[in-house]
């Protein structure tokens, strides 16, 4: 359902009246206050009686006790308390239609319930998207099991694909939450759609095998969660899990075997379950037994709270097939939304689910094109030893592909010389999670620094030594040994980010970027050059800065032999996407040859952002024929949005990322929203749990992981006529599990206020670059233990997808990656262990430390370090 203007306009109504609250818990009340009056809708009287106390100021005590059968109690849960209800009656008088409970009523108000719904999962973190599929997602499964009467979901959350079974036709939906408020959610949904339902609130995974009298399953688990060794946790037992899979795996079982009719199970899944060792688990249990029916990949990014490929499984519980398997890749067919977000037709969503029914009921061939659609038989598929659609699949027309996914995720490498002391140039390979060591002063700091600056002179005119995120004093101080006639050389390598929407025309995300940036002083104006070298794949081009650093007309010159290079590198099959129709022939770089030669130039100006070229050229190209001088620009416009798309991309990553360091806010009695906007270098811990109900859940688990017995949550410290005032202000409680006593941060022990503000920044970003110096200060060493499994879980590109970039001298740490490495839940070419010395001559030098897939170090560790606990040990014997 797509939500019409006027929906949008009163949802948007709704979120602001209750944003006090938090922007999570005040999107839940609205959503709320929509059910409930449709609830009330068929008593007006109790509407009416409603608005008066609301109106009156009634305390939360004597509003409870309203004869509403409890049912305010139960929709409003604890948003009731402690809430100003002024602000909750405008809410109410938003929903204040009078007309009775009637079909238009329902359709009017599902309309804007799924209209909140999604605003709010535009706008909180991860975790709160976590129990939501995306439409389109939801939209093809619920397709897939049509002609069902009952269908159940075993882990259902805000019951997505459940509503969008309803509105299919299933008479009768069975949902199963963990989550108390979600299931809630999700039976108000369910009602307003219209639907039959039923929602358990229990764990479907622990409380053992339930059989159901369904017709279908459809399953998203939850991505990321290792259930395994989360129930070997829970029982403190080292025994194997009850199907043997690991993580996700074992929820297809799961699900399979979930029901008694025949019928089939719908299960979202990442790409890995079809290859790889997983995928062996698959095609050994699931396919040897015959219950795969189809394998459906979907495109990348489709599903925005993760960072990796996805697939749909359609599985039989009465096999029948003869071990052919229909495969189907939906990527050739999906398109981009206005926000750069990943989309399927609502046609084609029909097309591929009329192709599974044909096929799954009478084995009919398949009538969409090879390269979607195509059925491998088993011979093929025990030959290629995996279950992955593509690679039975005949290759897409070239206009029809799918932008393609980045060879690395974010950035893969740091290039430095002549910073601090780092001399001759050094390479600093990165990956999802890169643990930085060395000895103190080694330079370690550097690397992240370096990227600070990076961020902090973006929208500047030159480098930026003192700013809101690093101060690194002059040039003069940053400058290797004081040396201002050597320039300062920082550079990166990176893919193109999942979440950046490219302009027309861009650089291909298949294509590994590279950004050099060259900073040197004048020696008479100490204004600082700037040449920045922007590259793709083999392609590259530098630009220099020029004129007035203090203008905003500032440029940056790019040398003619650099402008062809560019012009052919446009003229290349495969360097632009989406692919262009109309290529540069060798006639047009003639054309774009003379005109750049009329201008009797070296070089033609582009305007400049801060430290970035755009595409924007400000030189004049000059032509005898209007229509040439047309196609000259045309072009050259053309290779710069090569460059720029680039930049921009640079821009996008910089601008998401966080650094924590090694001090970090010490605990305050109350936070201000107003501070939070201020703020550069961190989230604001109190006003990001504020308004993200469920991250402080996920805080809360992870202060029980890490054996910190505390209950978290956040309270609204100003309210109704204090509010206008002073604004938002929050407080943090931590209520002690033991005793109940309930404590601020700044009363707790200073510990506690250090860990939380890495546990906020690695649980509520997603797809970002998060650099911590030190995380193990002030903790003892069990808990960096712990913080290990922090660290990996935000880097899980199953999970947040974020980079995360740790300065360490923490033995702990690497310690507990080498073990989840060693069981098998850690892959080691997701970890960089990066070593930083100096020679004798007092330069800084990188070693990268490999570890295999036994958790052990393939590279020695450098003498001296961690040798100290040996020699305390064994010194003096």
């Amino acid at each position: 359902m797509k939500p019409g203007i006027a929906e949008v306009k009163r949802g948007q109504s709704l979120l602001r009246h209750s944003r006090h609250l938090g922007l999570e818990s005040g999107a839940d009340l609205a959503l709320s206050l929509i059910f409930l009056r449709w609830e009330l809708a068929a008593k007006p009287g109790e509407w009416g009686q409603l608005m008066q106390y609301l109106d009156t100021g009634t305390s939360p005590q004597t509003l409870s006790e309203v004869d509403l059968n409890g049912r305010f109690r139960e929709q409003l849960g604890s948003a009731l308390d402690a809430r100003n209800l002024s602000d909750m009656y405008h809410v109410f008088d938003y929903l204040a239609y009078e007309i009775p409970q009637s079909e238009e009523l329902r359709v009017e108000l599902h309309a804007l319930f799924e209209t909140v719904l999604a605003l709010k999962a535009e706008s909180v973190s991860r975790a709160g998207q976590e129990f939501s599929t995306q439409r389109d997602a939801a939209a093809l499964m619920a397709r897939l099991v049509a002609g069902a009467e009952s269908v159940l979901d075993p882990a259902c959350g805000e019951a997505s694909v459940l509503t969008q079974a309803v509105a299919n036709g299933v008479t009768r939906v069975h949902g199963v939450e963990i989550e108390p408020s979600v299931a809630r959610l999700a039976m108000m949904r369910l009602a307003l759609a219209g639907g039959k339902a039923r929602i358990e609130v229990r764990d479907s995974f622990q409380d053992g095998i339930h059989d159901y009298d369904v017709d279908a399953v459809v399953l998203e688990p939850p991505f990321g969660v290792d259930l395994a060794s989360e129930s070997r946790r829970r029982s403190g037992t080292p025994g194997a899990d009850a199907f043997g899979p690991p993580s996700e795996q074992s929820w297809m079982h799961r699900a399979l075997h979930s029901f008694t009719r025949p019928g089939i199970a719908v299960v979202l899944m990442p790409i890995s379950s079809t290859y790889g060792k997983q995928g062996e688990f698959n095609l050994r249990t699931l396919h040897s037994a015959g219950h795969v029916v189809a394998v459906i990949k979907l495109p990348p990014g489709l599903l925005r709270h993760t960072g990796i490929s996805t697939c749909i499984w359609v599985l039989s519980n009465r096999p029948t097939r003869d071990g052919s398997v229909l495969m189907i890749d939906t990527s050739p067919a999906a398109g981009r939304a206005n926000d750069g977000g990943t989309v399927l037709e609502e046609s084609f969503i029909a097309d591929v689910a009329d192709c599974v029914r044909d096929w799954r009921i009478s084995g009919a061939t398949p009538q969409l094109p090879e390269y979607v659609a195509k059925v491998a038989v088993e011979r093929d598929i025990r030959a290629a030893k995996l279950l992955e659609p593509s690679s039975f699949l005949s290759s897409p027309p070239t206009d029809e592909e799918l932008r393609p996914q980045a060879p690395v995720h974010l950035l893969s490498e740091v290039r430095l010389k002549n910073y601090k002391s780092f001399g001759p140039s050094q390479s600093v390979p990165l990956a999802p999670l890169t643990l930085i060591y060395g000895k103190n002063s080694s330079g370690k700091s550097s690397i992240i620094q370096s990227l600070l600056l990076l961020k902090q002179s973006q929208s500047g005119s030159q480098l930026v030594t003192q700013g809101a995120w690093t101060d690194a004093g002059s040039f003069a101080t940053a400058v290797h040994r004081h040396d201002t006639m050597r320039s300062i050389d920082i550079g990166v390598s990176f893919g193109s980010p999942p979440g950046a929407v490219p302009p027309p025309l861009a650089a291909s995300s298949a294509l590994l970027r590279r950004v050099d940036f060259s900073f040197v002083e004048d020696e008479i104006s100490h204004d600082l050059g700037c040449i920045t070298g922007v590259g793709f794949g083999r392609h590259y081009a530098a630009f220099s800065s020029t004129g007035d650093h203090t203008s905003k007309d500032q440029g940056f010159s790019l040398r003619l032999d650099g402008l062809t290079a560019l012009l052919e590198a446009a003229a290349e099959p495969g360097v632009h996407y989406p692919p262009t129709k109309k290529p540069i022939t060798k006639a047009s770089l003639s054309v774009v040859n003379l005109a750049l030669k009329r201008n009797r130039k070296s070089s033609v100006l582009v305007r400049g952002r801060g430290i970035f070229p755009t595409g924007e050229m400000l030189t004049v190209l000059d032509h005898p024929e209007s229509r040439l001088q047309g196609i000259a620009k045309t072009y050259v416009q053309r290779g710069l949005t090569l460059t720029s798309s680039v930049t921009d991309e640079l821009s996008h990553i910089l601008e998401n990322m966080s650094y924590l360091g090694p001090l970090r806010q010490p605990p305050m009695r109350y936070y201000a929203r107003s501070t939070a906007l201020k703020q550069a270098t961190e989230l604001n811990v109190a006003i990001t749990l504020f308004d993200n109900i469920s991250e402080q859940k996920h805080i809360s688990y992870w202060l029980k992981r890490l054996g910190i017995q505390y209950e978290l949550d956040v309270i609204a410290v100003s309210s109704g006529a204090s509010r206008e005032i002073v604004g938002d202000l929050v407080a943090i409680s931590l209520t002690d599990i033991r005793s109940g006593v309930r404590s601020s941060p700044a009363d707790v022990g200073f510990g506690i206020s250090q860990v939380l503000p890495i546990l906020v920044e690695l649980s509520a970003r997603q797809q970002s670059i998060v650099c911590i110096e030190q995380p193990e200060i002030h903790l003892h060493p069990a808990l960096q233990a712990e913080i290990a499994d922090v660290l990996i879980e935000s880097a899980d590109p199953a999970g947040r997808g974020n980079q995360v970039i740790v300065e360490t001298h923490s033995e702990h740490l690497i310690l507990r990656i080498q073990r989840r490495v060693r069981e098998g839940s850690l892959d080691p070419n997701q970890v960089a262990v990066v070593y930083v010395d100096q020679t004798p001559s007092g330069e800084a030098t990188v070693q990268r430390l490999r570890i295999d897939s036994n958790g052990d170090f393939l590279d020695e560790w450098p003498n001296g370090f961690f040798d100290d606990r040996l020699e305390e040990i064994f010194g003096g014997m």
